[in-house]
């Protein structure tokens, strides 16, 4: 019993070693990225911060938008795999989030960001992006405002969405998805308890057009990258083979 006790203590040991070093080899990676820090003006009058990551190649973009209460740094578990597949990538704080504050933030916050995502596209455009070579990567609510984004601009032929949900405060993923005429990728946590059946309404909608990869547990948006580390490769795959 007590050479049990000792092996198990000892393996816990090494687990938290190898966990300390993981942590400490992506906070080096993480502060590797320089990204240019921008601002811009919605239509409507909001100043969006947002933090440019910009790929050798140039020819592909990403806008990465954030789930409900989260910020445009939580991406950075992404982006250094999307930098080195040749994807240029927008983290963008939606309005209230992050440094784009304005009248309503935090829990007040307006949902609809729509218009940040039609100035994101447009700020891309200034850099030499073609808009049919910029994609969309959304979180939670940020994934439904992506869906209904790309739902109104047949030029968005990619969108990638983390745990969308049914209905996030009249965001509604079922009718933007029957609207959609590109490909989406759609990841969520069976047991996430946010969604609802926002995946299979989008699935519904979609038809072959939208390809579900489900993950045990409860992650939800952003959060999937630690629990199922797996949703990187998938995403820069998907995001640099499918037309």
């Amino acid at each position: 019993m007590k050479r049990n006790s000792i092996f198990i203590l000892g393996t816990m040991f090494i687990l938290a070693g190898c966990i300390a070093r993981n942590s400490a080899s992506q906070e080096r990676t993480y502060s590797q990225l320089k990204p240019e820090v921008t601002y811009f003006r919605t239509s409507d009058g909001w100043r969006i911060h947002a933090d440019f990551y910009s790929a050798p190649k140039k020819s592909l973009a990403a806008i990465l938008l954030h789930q409900r209460n989260g910020e445009a740094k939580d991406w950075l578990p992404l982006i250094p795999s999307l930098l080195k597949a040749g994807v240029s990538a927008l983290a963008v704080d939606q309005r209230g989030a992050g440094k784009s504050l304005g009248a309503e933030n935090g829990m007040n916050a307006p949902w609809d960001t729509t218009k940040d995502i039609e100035a994101s596209v447009k700020w891309l455009q200034s850099k030499g992006f073609r808009i049919g070579h910029i994609a969309l990567i959304g979180a939670s609510y940020g994934a439904n405002n992506a869906l209904i984004y790309a739902s109104k601009h047949p030029d968005i032929r990619k969108i990638v969405l983390l745990s969308p949900g049914s209905n996030y405060h009249g965001l509604i993923a079922g009718t933007a998805a029957g609207e959609y005429k590109g490909n989406a990728l759609v990841l969520w946590s069976h047991n996430d308890p946010i969604v609802q059946e926002g995946p299979q309404d989008v699935r519904i909608a979609m038809g072959g057009r939208c390809t579900l990869h489900p993950f045990a547990g409860d992650s939800h948006g952003t959060d999937m990258f630690q629990a199922d580390p797996e949703s990187i490769p998938l995403i820069v795959r998907y995001l640099i083979t499918t037309h």
